[in-house]
């Protein structure tokens, strides 16, 4: 108690507890139903506290943004390659690293090849050694993704 209040201890970050208690409790700032891109960071937040405290509705809507820029059949893929208009992420350098590390993270397996996928079209020192993305900050694949990502790279380059 502080105050009188009660207070609950939680781990989680105070930015993805932020993100999630706004989507709840004020006007969405972050609507997924905008086709403009939102930042991964909120979909990431979503996507961890959906999932532990049971909040179906912002798990599902962070997935669908994913898998629509992150497709997990071939067909899926190319209608997005063709499709015009915006992400429905905002991209940055780095991001298809951090994308691939969510999808790890939480056991989005349907979302890893594309991410992979597309790790995999950057040149081979970004695979190896990570992309700075600014203020001394690299965003790299873990070990066993960066072997997966350069197999398949292999693989591609050699059919």
């Amino acid at each position: 108690m502080v105050d009188g209040c009660p207070v609950v201890q939680l781990s989680d970050t105070a930015v993805d507890v932020q993100l999630v208690l706004n989507a709840l409790y004020e006007n969405r700032s972050y609507n997924f139903n905008d086709p403009k891109p939102g930042p991964l960071s909120v979909v990431a937040a979503f996507l961890r506290l959906g999932k532990k405290y049971e909040i179906d509705s912002l798990r599902a809507e962070a997935e669908c943004r994913l898998a629509a820029h992150f497709p997990s059949s071939l067909k899926d893929w190319d209608r997005s390659l063709s499709a015009i208009g915006p992400s429905l992420i905002q991209y940055y350098r780095g991001l298809e690293f951090d994308v691939a590390n969510l999808a790890r993270d939480q056991n989005l397996l349907s979302i890893l090849p594309a991410a992979l996928y597309s790790c995999s079209l950057l040149g081979m020192r970004e695979i190896l050694r990570g992309i700075s993305i600014g203020s001394g900050k690299v965003v790299s694949l873990s070990s066993y993704d960066r072997d997966v990502c350069l197999l398949g790279r292999d693989r591609l380059i050699s059919e």
